[in-house]
């Protein structure tokens, strides 16, 4: 089977409940609003879908910069449809381990266009509109979990967003969203300001399980200070 049919069978790893802080060595990452999806590239054709396993074959577009921005034969991705990127061609920080200057980083990242309050319920998209071909929109891809022919959902988070890094060419249209380690204060005070309606701390040593949720994902409000 090739990556185009494995995605048909896979939901996206949802959100455990525990607290933030049970979260052992976690990366941090914005939460992006806008429908959730999976995404599959294969032998120069991809596909979208939804959480609920619909094809998205409205959004061709955006299956076409997929298969562009992919420098590997196939591929399995999770991300966002979202409208609410700055679509300025300089694309997204994906943070590592070594960070530059926040202020440096900012001028990167991918901007929240208008302000959204705290306690906007957090469903990883599920009530979202999901975008019409015509809107402006971009894919933020945030996991990697297939790549030619080989199942990365044993492979722990943070290299997994490492190979991400390695295999998307990154254009208006495809970015991988930013994430970084703690400590994070700077950070959440930027992307409060931004307009994220909250803030996800996942462990870099996570495995994924499609469908599933994990207690190694928590998702939250951006916090008010």
């Amino acid at each position: 089977m090739n990556a185009l049919e494995i995605v048909l069978g896979w939901r996206p790893q949802s959100f455990g409940s525990q607290r933030s802080s049970r979260v052992h060595d976690p990366i941090v990452e914005p939460l992006w609003s806008g429908p959730r999806i999976l995404g599959a590239a294969s032998g120069g054709k991809a596909l979208l879908q939804d959480v609920e396993g619909e094809r998205l074959d409205g959004l061709a577009a955006l299956a076409e910069a997929l298969t562009d921005a992919a420098s590997a034969d196939e591929l399995i991705v999770d991300g966002y449809v979202t409208a609410e990127v700055a679509h300025d061609g300089t694309g997204t920080y994906t943070g590592g381990d070594g960070l530059d200057a926040a202020n440096n980083l900012l001028s990167r990242t991918v901007l929240v266009k208008r302000p959204v309050s705290d306690d906007r319920r957090l469903d990883e998209g599920r009530a979202a509109r999901m975008p019409r071909e015509d809107d402006r929109v971009a894919l933020v891809l945030v996991d990697l979990l297939w790549l030619d022919g080989v199942s990365l959902l044993d492979i722990p988070l943070l290299e997994r967003r490492r190979l991400l890094e390695s295999v998307i060419v990154q254009s208006d249209l495809v970015r991988s969203g930013i994430y970084v380690r703690p400590p994070i204060d700077t950070w959440v005070g930027s992307w409060r300001s931004m307009g994220f309606p909250g803030i996800s701390y996942k462990s870099a040593n996570s495995r994924y399980t499609p469908g599933a949720a994990s207690h190694e994902w928590i998702s939250a409000a951006m916090p008010r200070r």
